[in-house]
Parts: C-alpha cells; structure tokens; sequence
C-alpha cells in the first residue's frame, strides 16, 4: 500500500488538460489516443519514481526483471484510463467496449437495504463503474474520492459532467467527516466504492494484502 501518495504533486497544468480534453470531444478517441505516446514518453524521462513504482510493481507481477517497454505500456494503460473518462463523463459510452462481470451479483448486493461496501484497487476506473448505474436506474452508486489531490484534473473533468458530484463522496473533510458521509448513503441503500490499496499516514491502522 502506497503511504505518500498525498505527497505527489500534479504533473501537468490546466491549458494542457482542457487542449487534450477539447481533442477528444472533437477528434475522436482514435485520434486522441494518439497524444498518449508523447505523454507517456515525456513520463519516461522526467518522472523517476513513476518509473520506478511501477518497476517494483510489475516485477511483484510478473515474477521477473522487466525492462522500459513494460513500464511503457503501464504507464500508457493508467493515461488510457483518464483520456476514456472523458467519452465516459459524457456518456459517450458507444466509442467504448464494455463488458460487466458478475453484474448479476453487483445489481443484487446494490440493492441490499443498508447498502454496500465495494473494496477496489487502483486497477481500471471507478468512471466505468457508473456505467453499470447508468443501465440500472435502481442502482445508487457513490465513489469515495479525495477531490483536492488531483485538483487540475478533476476541475476539467467535473466541467463535462457537472453532476459528478452526485456520485462522489469527498474525502478531503477528514476521517470523521468522511464516516458520516459514507453512513449517510448507506442509510440510503447506496453501493459505497472505495480503494483499499492507499493510505493516508503511517499511523492508520492498515491490513497488508496482494492485489
């Protein structure tokens, strides 16, 4: 489990992220899967630790050494993943293939009263997720997310789908905050998401396990 992520700053800046977004919506997800290349080279040889987090992480994987090229593609995988959030954030769900499993279990455990707890890692996007909301009107879905970590990020995004908000539970308040907020939508029978795989501080209380 990562212990300093809140440390890590942004690495782009908002001009850049609303010219990549304004590609998308306008040239396709074809063509704008085309700037993840530059993107994931310029990562290459300006980010150090991203190179080597995700070098530890693939050999735990893999069980082996593994060279540039897998970093490459692990890095053009987590850049995949934000550029669909935005055909995903606008409902563009066509330029997309998705598939659900064990959605018959998901739609029966969402719709337990008293809600449900969904333990995830940071492997895909919670924004497909909401595509499983969007086929069940039924299903109440809420994200835990902490909203000032990626701030840039989040602002240009939350600028497509401006009812996002609905669908998030900001972590940002704190822990006791937090609690109620999560208590409050389960009180109202909704499946409450979150990544188990980070936390906040050394002094958290914290089970280790592989992903």
């Amino acid at each position: 489990m990562s212990r300093g992520w809140k440390q890590q700053k942004e690495r782009s800046n908002p001009r850049t992220l609303r010219l990549i977004r304004w590609i998308a919506l306008h040239m396709g997800r074809g063509f704008s899967r085309l700037l993840l290349y530059p993107i994931v080279a310029y990562f290459l040889f300006t980010s150090g630790e991203a190179v080597r987090a995700s070098k530890s992480y693939l050999q735990r994987i893999y069980k082996r050494e593994v060279g540039m090229r897998q970093v490459a593609r692990h890095i053009h995988s987590f850049a995949s993943v934000i550029l669909d959030r935005v055909f995903l954030l606008t409902g563009r769900y066509q330029e997309l293939d998705i598939q659900v499993h064990g959605e018959d279990l998901a739609v029966k455990y969402a719709n337990h009263p008293g809600g449900c707890l969904l333990v995830g890692s940071h492997l895909g996007s919670f924004e497909v997720l909401r595509a499983l909301g969007a086929r069940h009107e039924e299903v109440n879905i809420r994200m835990l997310m902490a909203r000032g970590q990626n701030e840039m990020i989040t602002q240009v995004l939350e600028a497509l789908n401006p009812d996002i908000g609905k669908f998030m539970i900001d972590t940002s308040g704190g822990d006791a905050d937090t609690a109620l907020r999560i208590k409050e939508a389960l009180d109202e029978d909704s499946m409450v998401c979150l990544l188990g795989d980070r936390v906040n501080s050394e002094n958290e209380k914290s089970t280790a396990c592989e992903f």
